[in-house]
């Protein structure tokens, strides 16, 4: 049991870790229209969907459309 606590303290060194590296990347996409940045391209192109009001995603069962992946995923919920 004393092991398994450790591997358990262990894994969350891990993932705290690993959340600072992602906390810490250079943020090298900015938006053209406002001060935001982002650390990876396919943000900034969601974002920028948002600005021009796209949005390509289509929900399957009513009529909502979203700029993102996500937020269509989050509709669905």
């Amino acid at each position: 049991q004393a092991q398994g606590l450790r591997l358990d303290i262990a894994s969350k060194k891990v993932l705290v870790h690993t959340h600072s590296l992602r906390r810490n990347r250079p943020r090298s996409f900015s938006c053209p229209v406002c001060p935001q940045d982002f650390t990876a391209s396919h943000n900034l192109k969601y974002h920028l969907y948002a600005h021009l009001r796209i949005k390509p995603y289509l929900c399957e069962r009513c009529f909502y459309r979203s700029s993102a992946p996500h937020t269509l995923k989050r509709h669905y919920k």
